[in-house]
């Protein structure tokens, strides 16, 4: 591991997209300003909100936030990029309109790059809070990668595969510039919402990254944001599989994936398989639903470790099963509402996100 250490002067772009987050956008905004590492520019991309975004921007009044406005909505991460192209800083964060910064994730992040120069790009721990700005949970550091100062692409996809993202936590990134440029923009066209984990493990293919073991943010989770519609009623394949079957081929050239980590991505797929057939019951579609649990079940999974997940997805499996194979299914119809989206979301349901959407609000997180 090559580190070093050098004065804390470096310019920082600190790119945060927006659309309609005016809610939220006044305290993450100022969260960011309030940061002990001065030396910013704060580049806000209003993707053509229609609420009062500007005049938060206004109030502001920092010469370092250099606002633009689109005059029509480009999507998410085509957004970022116009915001990536713009800054000049010698390091890139990409921040979240709706979230919290703790006051040192800049200056924490900035001395981490600046000490281990072949890491390209660092990640922080969060904590989640809802849409009062109640922290209700918090993500732990994996076991696997305690301690570690820098993940190789290997590491970073072995982990994906058994747990899904939860590890590279979107909003709290930064990462050198002149990696940035060598691994290319964001994805518009292919992954939707999960654009971001595309990216993430393309900076692998490049470079090693790191995830800090402190909770420098504060993650916002509301079933009003536009990403609360991704999963709802959702029939298409998660994006997440075809971003990892993507890349299990270029990690299969090297270094073949190992049978743990294999039988955990099929668990993980046959979870949403059994997730989407949920959902097509619901909608009345039985034949879509037997379809999707035809796929079978990796029983070999309860071997590797036992997680009430994996006992859930058995069970529900085993009640479509029985309700389609009885003609009952249509019974079942309030009940899996009641389960699979309850409270706020179940009440009043975001807009169902279609499969290829570009929208405002994404994570490549885990379900």
């Amino acid at each position: 591991m090559t580190s070093t250490a050098e004065p804390n002067s470096s310019l920082v772009s600190v790119c945060v997209p927006t659309h309609n987050d005016g809610a939220y956008f006044a305290e993450s905004l100022r969260s960011i300003v309030g940061q002990t590492y001065e030396h910013l520019e704060i580049l806000v991309g209003d993707d053509a909100s229609t609420d009062d975004t500007e005049a938060v921007v206004r109030s502001m009044n920092d010469p370092r936030i250099l606002y633009r406005r689109n005059a029509t909505n480009l999507g998410q991460f085509a957004n970022v990029n116009e915001l990536v192209c713009r800054a000049r800083g010698k390091y890139v964060a990409i921040y979240h309109a709706d979230d919290v910064y703790e006051p040192d994730i800049v200056c924490k992040e900035v001395e981490f790059l600046q000490r281990y120069l072949d890491v390209g790009a660092v990640f922080a721990l969060d904590r989640l809070i809802d849409h009062n700005g109640r922290v209700f949970a918090s993500r732990a550091m994996p076991k696997e990668i305690a301690l570690r100062a820098g993940l190789d692409f290997p590491e970073v996809m072995r982990f994906l595969l058994r747990y899904k993202n939860v590890l590279l936590c979107a909003p709290s990134f930064m990462g050198r510039a002149e990696m940035l440029r060598r691994a290319g923009p964001f994805d518009t066209t292919e992954y939707s919402i999960a654009s971001d984990l595309e990216m993430w493990i393309r900076i692998l293919t490049v470079s090693r990254v790191a995830v800090l073991d402190e909770y420098l943010m504060r993650y916002r989770r509301s079933p009003t944001q536009l990403s609360s519609g991704y999963n709802y009623l959702r029939t298409f394949p998660d994006h997440f599989f075809a971003i990892l079957d993507r890349y299990l081929e270029l990690l299969n050239q090297t270094e073949p994936a190992d049978a743990i980590s294999l039988t955990e991505y099929a668990f993980h797929r046959c979870d949403d398989y059994t997730f989407r057939a949920a959902n097509h019951v619901i909608l009345g579609n039985a034949r879509a639903a037997r379809e999707l649990l035809a796929f079978p079940f990796p029983w070999k999974t309860f071997f590797f470790n036992f997680r009430r997940r994996k006992l859930r997805v058995l069970l529900l499996r085993l009640l479509l099963m029985a309700g389609l194979a009885s003609g009952t299914w249509p019974l079942l119809r309030g009940l899996l509402l009641r389960t699979e989206y309850p409270g706020p979301t179940f009440r009043g349901a975001p807009k169902p996100v279609m499969a290829g959407s570009n929208f405002n609000g994404g994570t490549g997180q885990n379900r």
